[in-house]
């Protein structure tokens, strides 16, 4: 293909380089899809702390959605927005739990089931993320919300390793 003048969707191309190459990310490489290993539940007790660990996650993300509502800090169309993205994930860290639920311990998990808490988890993650950098780089919110930003990030990291995931 190289040389060939086709273009292709996503991923990245790197052609007639004459010289040392450097690649980082911020995150993980692959050469292919990524596929995500989740050895399950060890347990019954496992699956219940998944589950009320996900809750917490959930109550933790009602709150920091109170704290953007009454943020006199933030535009009236970042609160709207932040809101829902909140309210969007609330919606799927729901299914993950229930998804989870389903998922019987001490067995391999449904490799589409283990996707699909797995997106929800790494979302939930992005918007935590999202809502650290707004607080970091702005100043907004750092008061209220970075308390409750940090605890939902050590409960995602938690609820993770519960599922056996990286």
């Amino acid at each position: 293909m190289a040389g060939s003048g086709e273009r292709s969707s996503g991923g990245i191309s790197i052609r007639n380089v004459g010289g040392d190459v450097r690649v980082e990310a911020g995150g993980d490489m692959v050469g292919r899809d990524k596929v995500v290993t989740a050895n399950g539940f060890a347990s019954e007790q496992d699956r219940a702390a998944f589950g009320q660990e996900v809750e917490l996650l959930r109550e933790l993300l009602r709150e920091l959605k109170s704290h953007v509502e009454q943020s006199a800090e933030l535009g009236q169309d970042d609160r709207d927005e932040l809101v829902s993205e909140v309210m969007h994930q609330l919606k799927g860290l729901k299914t993950a739990r229930e998804d989870a639920s389903e998922m019987e311990p001490g067995a391999a998990p449904e490799q589409g089931r283990v996707e699909s808490v797995t997106q929800h988890l790494d979302a939930a993650g992005g918007l935590l993320e999202k809502l650290q950098g707004i607080a970091q780089r702005t100043g907004q919110l750092v008061e209220t919300a970075a308390p409750l930003v940090a605890r939902g990030i050590t409960v995602l990291a938690a609820a993770r390793h519960l599922l056996g995931l990286p």
